[in-house]
């Protein structure tokens, strides 16, 4: 390979090369270590996957959304344009988190949100800092209002907040519990949070390295507790396919990194050129 390989060219090498050929290439480039062997004596991480029950509004709304996208996949009068489709999906990621995220619409119920209060009730109850994390702000305001009106403490983060290293700071040195809502984006990564026991992710992301990077900001060197992470799922939705998608993700990333040979056996060479973004 070459500095100036174009990508097109990087992929056809990949389409017409055997697996044994990628392992032999990157491993002289990449050294790899596990959190698990340079920080040995890090407390557990717990993880968890709550597939809930949207309520019932929401759930004839995400329904008569996801009728509509599918209408409109398969009306070739209509126009699909990349960006159409993206915003089709958008929608039901928004729906299955809660009904006011959608345009027009206000107010409404979201089980997901019901259950999210249930577990920070506990853990406040039982003395343990929190962290919530989503991709959606507006999903944080609707949080953030159902705190304050249940008297729960909470601290935000997010890209409109100036004073990051004083939040952090002020959730790292309070002594009682607390709760810090985190946008994934901002917050994903570069947070030392250690003072929480408990991380929450309200909504799948496409990329699974975005969210073990979230639960890294409290699962790393100076924690002394046992880390429990919670993913919440609204069932039937957009949002079980897209762990089926990280799970893929994940395995093909493993398969690339894994310095055994036998690491890449099922991994085909069209799995490796679209790793490398050939079609």
């Amino acid at each position: 390979f070459t500095a100036g390989a174009s990508l097109q060219t990087l992929s056809q090498v990949a389409a017409e090369s055997p697996p044994e050929i990628w392992r032999q290439a990157l491993r002289p480039l990449l050294l790899r270590r596990r959190k698990e062997e340079v920080a040995k004596d890090l407390p557990p991480l717990t993880e968890q996957t709550l597939v809930v029950a949207m309520a019932d509004e929401q759930k004839q709304l995400y329904t008569d959304l996801e009728v509509s996208l599918r209408r409109t996949l398969k009306n070739r009068d209509l126009p699909r344009s990349p960006a159409l489709m993206l915003e089709g999906l958008l929608r039901l990621r928004q729906a299955a988190c809660h009904p006011a995220l959608l345009p027009g619409q206000k107010g409404g119920r979201s089980g997901k949100i019901a259950l999210l209060l249930d577990h920070l009730e506990d853990a406040i109850a039982s003395k343990r800092k929190c962290l919530v994390f989503s991709q959606f702000v507006g999903l944080l305001d609707i949080v953030a209002q159902e705190l304050h009106d249940r008297g729960l403490p909470s601290l935000r983060l997010d890209g409109k907040s100036q004073n990051r290293q004083t939040i952090v700071d002020e959730f790292q040195d309070h002594d009682e519990p607390v709760i810090l809502l985190v946008s994934l984006k901002v917050g994903g990564v570069g947070l030392n949070l250690t003072e929480a026991e408990v991380v929450i992710l309200l909504d799948p992301w496409w990329n699974p390295a975005i969210e073990s990077q979230a639960i890294a900001r409290a699962h790393r060197i100076g924690q002394e507790n046992t880390v429990h992470a919670i993913r919440m799922v609204s069932a039937g939705t957009i949002e079980e396919r897209i762990l089926v998608l990280q799970e893929k993700k994940r395995a093909l990333a493993d398969s690339v990194l894994e310095a055994a040979p036998q690491a890449l056996a099922g991994l085909s060479t069209q799995d490796i050129a679209a790793l490398l973004g050939g079609d």
